[in-house]
């Protein structure tokens, strides 16, 4: 459901260790698919030179949802 509180935890908050996000081990399937979405844009931004702010820029989408991902947070 749209709007709905299924997902009442952040994905990074799945992984045993938090604070080793994106590379903790993760139980939660869905989680784990954040975690795998994170590590490849990490990659991506690296292997381009890039910064949450550049990406933001030519991908056309809001800084703060790259910064949400690459944390876990969404």
């Amino acid at each position: 459901m749209v709007g709905g509180s299924a997902r009442s935890r952040a994905p990074r908050e799945c992984a045993r260790d938090p604070e080793a996000w994106p590379d903790a081990v993760v139980d939660d399937v869905a989680a784990a698919v954040v975690q795998a979405i994170a590590r490849r844009l990490a990659a991506a931004l690296t292997e381009r030179g890039w910064s949450r702010r550049t990406a933001a820029g030519h991908l056309g989408i809001n800084r703060q949802t790259i910064g949400d991902v690459l944390d876990g947070r969404s």
